[in-house]
């Protein structure tokens, strides 16, 4: 055995100490253990109201909203405060209810809540061909508009997992290309491992709906 480790284990010991750390070593207590929470798992909370609802207006900074209408041409009706209970449009009650579903996991109440800190907003994305996206200098996910509302959920969790990635794991471009794909793949890896925990707690709660379409997606085998 060599007595350096190659870049291919690297890698891998890289990844798995990125998945390792997706988990929150919390204290456990008797009544985490009474409610089926392991130690690994947020707390749960009530999620905050997170921002202003329809009216946007006052919570966008001028230049932030002027970039994100360059994305989402109308964020007022299409929009939504990551956390927040202010739904007024037909794409913001759908934005809230895939919130209302991913809060009943006690780790996605917890990336809600993060998201509310950060003043992320959540809009349906009618022209993009993504099922879902973040981008961190906009603070911004965007869904599909056209996902079902399961899958809503689904890519939701994932997105919001992100948010916490960011700017500290953003890219940076002083390293290799190497180094930076691998980066990036361990985001994906973190947040894709992350969203999984979010919907089987779903599935446990009795909310099944989002861990079917997550079988029905391209990460099937994740959650098999």
């Amino acid at each position: 055995m060599p007595l350096f480790p190659t870049r291919r284990q690297l890698g891998r010991i890289a990844l798995a100490g990125c998945l390792a750390l997706s988990a929150l070593a919390l204290p456990a207590s008797p009544a985490r253990a009474a409610a089926g929470l392991t130690p690994e798992d947020p707390p749960a909370a009530d999620v905050g109201s997170g921002g202003q609802g329809q009216d946007l207006g006052p919570a966008l900074e001028p230049g932030r909203a002027a970039r994100i209408r360059r994305i989402i041409p109308d964020p007022d009706q299409a929009c939504l405060a990551a956390g927040a209970h202010a739904a007024a449009t037909a794409p913001q009650i759908a934005i809230e209810h895939a919130a209302a579903a991913l809060a009943v996991s006690p780790v996605g109440a917890w990336l809600l809540r993060k998201a509310s800190a950060r003043q992320v907003l959540v809009c349906l994305d009618a022209a993009t061909a993504l099922a879902a996206y973040y981008r961190a200098e906009l603070r911004l996910i965007g869904l599909q508009a056209a996902l079902g509302t399961a899958a809503k959920a689904v890519f939701l969790a994932h997105e919001l997992a992100h948010v916490l990635q960011h700017p500290a794991y953003s890219n940076d471009r002083s390293f290799p290309v190497e180094d930076l794909l691998l980066m990036h793949r361990m985001r994906e890896a973190t947040a894709e491992a992350i969203a999984t925990r979010v919907l089987w707690q779903l599935r446990a709660a009795g909310r099944p709906e989002p861990w079917q379409a997550k079988l029905a997606t391209g990460y099937r085998d994740i959650a098999r």
